[in-house]
């Protein structure tokens, strides 16, 4: 287990080399790596989204990247400057998609959080699924497969401009997408200390326990649904803005991804912010970072009999199922949850 210590003092650390990190790439020439990190942003805000429900009362989410489309087509469709009259900028988009995506949590949540376990879990998955599709076969609106492409931000200075011109990577969208996941880091922060986050946390230990206490078990709940559909719009319109385009629904807002997700958080250990980090980090930069880095020495090496991208998702599987076995706290657990793994010992 990570020393208590030096795990308070880890997000500090990794903040401070986050912020310094582009500017080294690109002393070192490898500035298109500051652009794969850029991407890295919105997957630990949509990972935080998760951990609200998965992490802090105890619900089995498998339907998160609806919320995430939902929240990608939203800025999508408010911003682009060529098929839709709205245009209304990036701050905007990013006030809807939040609100909106909330919105539909809300509207999720309400007729099905009585269910628990399974029944639930059932529940997002099949909202995710119909999302997908439907994002798929709204063609007049979500332009289907193809998506809405050539979404940008507008009206930056000139020296921004050339700047990212002449480095090789957006400066404005790494800065930006770094300094939105600190305040959502802030905001669950506070949340967590707050009677809400306590109510969350009671919910997760005994959910019996808890309504004996005289909490509204729904609206408590609720609650939690509506923070994290609002959080996965908000990564949602991040990761739109970061690709350009929202790309295709069937290849990006799936079943598969969700559970990447869930993997994130597990792995990282679940209700721990910094683990949630951690956990995005070792995941979607081994995925988006190491894998083609390591496929193009190969290729330049004449290697072509191998390539680590076609055996990713078994070094996946076989990472969560040594994790069960030896670590199924995750790598920087929740106090709490660290206790009951280690009560026995």
């Amino acid at each position: 287990m990570i020393p208590a210590q030096l795990s308070r003092r880890m997000p500090y650390v990794m903040l401070a080399v986050v912020a310094v990190l582009p500017f080294l790439l690109t002393a070192l020439g490898a500035a298109n790596l500051a652009d794969q990190l850029t991407k890295l942003f919105p997957a630990a805000v949509l990972a935080l989204a998760l951990n609200v429900v998965v992490g802090y009362t105890g619900m089995l989410h498998l339907g998160i990247m609806a919320f995430f489309g939902i929240g990608a087509y939203v800025t999508g469709i408010l911003v682009q400057q060529y098929q839709y009259p709205f245009q209304i900028g990036f701050w905007g988009a990013a006030a809807a998609a939040t609100l909106l995506t909330g919105l539909s949590g809300v509207l999720l949540g309400a007729p099905t959080l009585r269910l628990r376990g399974d029944y639930l879990a059932l529940v997002t998955l099949g909202f995710g699924e119909m999302v997908k599709d439907t994002l798929v076969n709204l063609d007049d609106i979500t332009q289907g497969t193809k998506g809405i492409n050539t979404v940008e931000l507008t009206s930056l200075p000139d020296s921004l401009r050339q700047w990212n011109v002449t480095s090789g990577w957006d400066i404005t969208m790494y800065y930006l997408n770094f300094g939105i996941l600190l305040a959502v880091i802030f905001v669950l922060r506070n949340m967590e200390r707050s009677r809400l986050g306590r109510a969350w946390i009671g919910l997760r230990e005994d959910e019996l326990a808890t309504s004996c206490m005289g909490l509204n078990l729904v609206k408590v709940k609720l609650a939690a649904f509506a923070l994290c559909a609002a959080l996965a719009g908000l990564a949602g319109c991040l990761y739109v803005y970061a690709m350009t385009s929202t790309t295709d629904p069937k290849a990006s807002y799936d079943f598969g991804h969700s559970v990447i997700i869930l993997a994130c958080v597990i792995l990282g250990g679940i209700g721990n912010r910094n683990g949630v980090l951690l956990g995005v980090f070792l995941v979607l930069g081994f995925d988006q970072i190491v894998i083609p880095w390591v496929d193009q020495s190969l290729k330049s090496s004449d290697v072509t009999w191998f390539e680590m991208k076609d055996w990713k998702f078994m070094i996946y599987g076989l990472s969560l199922v040594l994790m069960m076995r030896f670590r199924p706290e995750g790598l920087i657990p929740e106090e709490r949850i660290a206790h009951e793994f280690h009560d026995a010992k």
